[in-house]
């Protein structure tokens, strides 16, 4: 086990493998030898896995041990207290890394066999900054392809500002299992605020300046399987997800407005996303079991933040219906959207 006290922000490099991995790890003894019997199988074999565990309670530390000592290039660190969320331990790997590319993948997710071979032939044939891969969600039984979104041409590539945009209101391409230059990597995190790392959805900015400071990025048809964890922090703290939520949507704003203009079709996706990720918000306070009082901090607390949100530049992009349900005071739209829901969904079937 290595002690993470004296890290520096520059490893020295040497022998450099093509791919690091970064795996960051908290409590994942379901699923990490599954997590590493997929690379280990994989028909590439120039790479890395540097894991950092989270501080762990459970055997995940143990089961990567066993892995460790039969293999050289498995690497693992220790954090001295634990971070709240798998971005700081993948900073941490990505900083100990020494390959040229770092591909980060999540303990509890799985890859298909040629994962590695295809992110290497792309980037042999393309050079690009990036390469990702499909995401496919997986079930107990079974798997289905979610991103890209059909209208990405994944026949091209693509400069990195341009997929900004995609990935605002609603992500259509992935951000998982994706191969990129360990620079840009490190450099794309020193974009993150101190307050920022705070947030639970740290990553979702990270990866947004990851794409921007990407200039090629290619999509290529290996696979990465999402399973969703209904154990994640992210699942069981509303108060705290909804503070991470409306910063992220603030920091986003203030991303594309300095990197492509207030007036830009993509600051204009970012106010949207502001917006939408507000009204979901509601919805999840309405669905939640907190109590009354609970209830009235969280909407006060997206009242506050969407003062700053100026509604009438949404006119023409936003619905309607919403556009004048979010014109009302909050406190007043979270109810009429208790009531609006079900009809909607009676009137659509669902």
């Amino acid at each position: 086990m290595n002690d993470l006290k004296d890290i520096h922000e520059e490893p020295g490099i040497s022998g450099k493998p093509f791919f690091s991995i970064l795996i960051p790890v908290y409590n994942a003894g379901s699923y990490i030898e599954d997590c590493l019997n997929d690379i280990l199988r994989q028909d590439f074999h120039d790479w890395e896995i540097i894991i950092v565990d989270d501080v762990s309670s459970d055997d995940s530390v143990a089961k990567a041990e066993a892995f460790s000592k039969a293999d050289p290039r498995i690497s693992i660190f220790r954090s001295d207290k634990n971070s709240g969320g798998p971005h700081t331990p993948r900073i941490t790997a990505a900083r100990h890394a020494k390959g040229e590319y770092v591909v980060p993948i999540d303990a509890d997710d799985k890859v298909s066999d040629d994962l590695l071979k295809t992110l290497r032939e792309s980037i042999e044939v393309t050079n690009a900054d990036m390469v990702i891969p499909e995401m496919w969600r997986l079930k107990e039984s079974s798997s289905y392809k979610i991103l890209p979104l059909e209208y990405i041409d994944v026949s091209r590539t693509w400069k990195g500002r341009d997929l900004v945009e995609h990935t605002l209101c609603r992500w259509a391409i992935p951000m998982a299992g994706f191969a990129v230059r360990r620079d840009i990597y490190i450099e794309a995190d020193k974009m993150i605020s101190t307050e920022d790392r705070k947030s639970s959805f740290v990553d979702e900015l990270l990866s947004r300046w990851i794409l921007f400071m990407c200039k090629s990025v290619y999509m290529c048809n290996a696979r990465y399987f999402y399973r969703e964890n209904s154990d994640s922090v992210t699942n069981v703290n509303i108060p705290r997800i909804i503070d991470s939520k409306l910063r992220l949507c603030d920091s986003l704003i203030s991303m594309t407005a300095s990197t492509f203009g207030e007036n830009s079709h993509t600051h204009l996706k970012a106010l949207e996303n502001k917006f939408n990720r507000a009204i979901d918000l509601l919805r999840l306070i309405n669905g939640s079991d907190l109590k009354r009082q609970q209830k009235s901090s969280a909407v006060r607390r997206i009242s506050s933040s969407m003062e700053y949100l100026d509604l009438s530049r949404l006119k023409g992009k936003a619905s309607p219906r919403y556009l004048a349900l979010m014109s009302l005071p909050v406190p007043l739209a979270r109810i009429a959207l208790k009531i609006l829901d079900p009809v909607i969904n009676l009137k659509n079937g669902i």
